[in-house]
């Protein structure tokens, strides 16, 4: 009791009578008490709200009040804010992502369809409000593109930019690939590579860039065999087999090696699974008298007396 009176003679007299009374409740506790402290806070919120004429209370409540007010306009700040940076930078990218042995399709707001082709990512903006309709691709896809004179369509790569009115073509952009491949349905299409090159292509062509050798590859190709991964099927009529080796290393980014110049030129018709490449070599491999040796890293050579 004396160090509680030595500690009381140094605060404000007026307070004296509190302080003792609280001095006296808590001694009569018992050993082993745990105060509740949720009933406590409960207690002293609902004094907050109790209607008062003078007294701390009503301080409290009045400081509550302005709290709460407080609280409010600083919500509405950062909620003016976001409508702000939402306004200005536009509606935020939606994502889709296709596994192994996955395909979808989509459809966006402006009326493009998308098919994604597996293993491929797309961003897209919720809503084009802006001058121009951009997506990112990360693998492969085939877009129709809704016209729109307006707003150009641009489809952005890891090293290169398509930019269409409205058309449909595919383009395929695997970074472990690295290569870009665009084929053009309808319409024509503006590829633009990163580092500076520019090529327009017209309907019917392919178009390939080897990132590695910088060099640039355009043919004419099947319509039906430029989009065989989303058909399944490849048809060839009197196509050399230079060609059909071609088409099954775009479809499965794969590399076919050949030192025979007479097989390569062996002109060749059949239809083939472009989907299971196991199926496509043993259908190869039986018409044709070929044999496919696999020497890793998606890499195979091919021998054969076909044509000879």
């Amino acid at each position: 009791m004396k160090g509680f009176k030595d500690w009381t003679n140094t605060q404000p007299k007026q307070d004296l009578p509190e302080l003792e009374r609280i001095w006296e409740i808590t001694g009569s506790y018992k050993n082993g008490y745990r105060p509740n402290t949720d009933k406590a806070h409960d207690k002293f919120m609902k004094n907050l709200h109790q209607e008062s004429d003078g007294g701390r209370v009503v301080a409290l409540r009045s400081g509550y009040k302005l709290w709460r007010i407080a609280a409010v306009f600083t919500l509405l700040a950062i909620s003016g804010l976001v409508l702000n940076n939402f306004l200005n930078k536009g509606l935020p990218y939606e994502q889709i992502i296709t596994s192994e042995s996955e395909t979808k399709d989509l459809s966006l707001t402006d009326g493009t369809i998308v098919n994604l082709n597996e293993n491929s990512v797309i961003d897209f903006m919720v809503k084009f409000e802006a001058k121009e309709r951009k997506v990112k691709l990360k693998g492969e896809a085939f877009f129709n593109v809704a016209r729109d004179e307006n707003k150009p369509f641009l489809i952005e790569t890891e090293k290169a930019i398509i930019k269409v009115l409205g058309t449909s073509f595919n383009v395929r952009s695997y970074p472990d690939e690295n290569r870009l491949e665009v084929f053009v349905s309808t319409g024509s299409v503006e590829v633009t590579i990163k580092s500076g090159e520019q090529t327009v292509l017209n309907q019917g062509d392919i178009f390939t860039y080897d990132f590695d050798k910088k060099s640039i590859d355009k043919e004419i190709s099947n319509p039906e065999n430029a989009n065989a991964w989303k058909s399944g099927q490849l048809r060839f009529k009197k196509e050399p087999l230079d060609k059909i080796f071609k088409t099954l290393e775009r479809i499965h980014g794969i590399t076919i090696l050949t030192e025979n110049q007479k097989l390569n030129n062996c002109p060749f018709t059949i239809s083939l699974n472009s989907l299971d490449l196991k199926n496509a070599f043993e259908g190869l491999e039986v018409a044709c008298d070929l044999t496919f040796i696999n020497e890793g890293d998606k890499v195979y050579h091919v021998n054969g007396t076909c044509c000879e």
